[in-house]
């Protein structure tokens, strides 16, 4: 996933459990030429990397954590549709044509972030590796335009079951909305249904969710992942999703899907350091996670309050963050303005120590 921190300035936020598949990542030589001239810092830093995007690009291990995730996934959207203020009976399964609910009802939506959550692009995590260079909003931009990235196990049937039994799977991330039509074209490359990809699902980063068409918008300040979700619930008036039939849809989330952490309640834990992240998760977070018997959280970030949903939803964490994500930039304040050097060492520093007694 990707987080923006400040115009013109990304950062990646998280990597999941995912595995690239049927692609091979070839760096030509003059891509490397000049290698030599890299600091050893920099060397030794995209090194720390290597074994675990080997690992993501090889292992069943971790293909087989993100179908296991989605198949629990499925079991908890079939219960948490079952609430009594969800209407499971507008959704079409074939034209996936969406119709207003009953009055008082809503439509359930499953949020999901697309990076290392559906999409995988240990591809271009690969060519910095190799280049020995770092993320750049440029690279990252012409690497989306190309729609190369391979899909995550057990996504696209996860999505499809959700379309299939009456919810909708709305894209909340952090990719630009201006490239929403390459990241479309890619989806449907790893077989999503292009019926399923209509432009109101997407809630990238550059929609205004104040509009009463949000993502017909793509310059707006940066948001919140959680304020976007929040600002949707909220609407009892529902959108005008441009289909008849479908000009006051109610459309409310039963499920949050994400490769990090941030991706719940960012709200709270955006800018984070870990301590306080441990803490969000241990008194809040925790029992969502897997759950269809808990109310959803939203963390009104003006007065530090934590307030309940009057529905139950259920997170679900893709994978583990090995790479990058929000646990990197928790380890210290300002971590993504330190040096490499700097970085390498933070991240020494947080590590257990183990001193052998014999």
């Amino acid at each position: 996933m990707l987080k923006k921190i400040s115009k013109g300035n990304w950062i990646f936020a998280g990597v999941s459990a995912a595995v690239l598949t049927g692609a091979v990542v070839m760096i030509s030589i003059e891509a490397t030429k000049g290698s030599d001239t890299k600091s050893s810092s920099e060397k030794n830093y995209q090194n720390d990397y290597l074994s675990g995007a080997s690992y993501i690009s090889n292992s069943v291990e971790f293909q087989a954590a993100a179908k296991t995730a989605y198949k629990g996934a499925k079991l908890m959207f079939d219960e948490l549709s079952k609430q009594s203020m969800f209407d499971t009976t507008k959704v079409d399964p074939t034209t996936f044509k969406v119709l207003n609910p009953e009055k008082n009802k809503a439509i359930p939506v499953v949020f999901m972030d697309i990076d290392e959550t559906i999409l995988n692009n240990v591809a271009y995590q690969a060519y910095m590796i190799r280049t020995e260079s770092s993320f750049s909003e440029e690279t990252f931009e012409k690497w989306i335009k190309d729609e190369e990235a391979t899909k995550i196990d057990g996504a696209v049937e996860f999505i499809n079951h959700v379309w299939k039994n009456g919810g909708v799977v709305m894209f909340n991330s952090n990719r630009p909305q201006s490239l929403w039509e390459h990241t479309k074209n890619n989806l449907e490359k790893i077989g999503l249904d292009a019926k399923m990809l209509k432009d109101w699902t997407s809630w990238e980063q550059g929609i205004n969710p104040n509009l009463e068409k949000p993502w017909t918008v793509s310059d707006y300040e940066n948001t919140n992942k959680e304020l976007r979700m929040n600002t949707m619930n909220a609407n009892n008036n529902g959108y005008d999703l441009g289909e008849a039939g479908a000009d006051a849809v109610v459309l409310k989330s039963i499920m949050r899907i994400g490769d990090n952490f941030n991706d719940f309640n960012d709200n709270a834990t955006h800018n984070s350091l870990s301590k306080e992240r441990q803490e969000v998760y241990d008194n809040k977070i925790r029992a969502n996670i897997g759950a269809t018997d808990k109310a959803g959280t939203i963390y009104d970030a003006e007065n530090k309050l934590w307030i309940n949903e009057t529905w139950n939803e259920g997170y679900v964490q893709i994978g583990s963050n090995s790479l990058y994500g929000g646990w990197e930039s928790a380890l210290e304040k300002d971590f993504y303005k330190k040096t490499l050097e700097e970085k390498r060492k933070i991240k020494l520093k947080s590590l257990p120590i183990w001193n052998p007694k014999s």
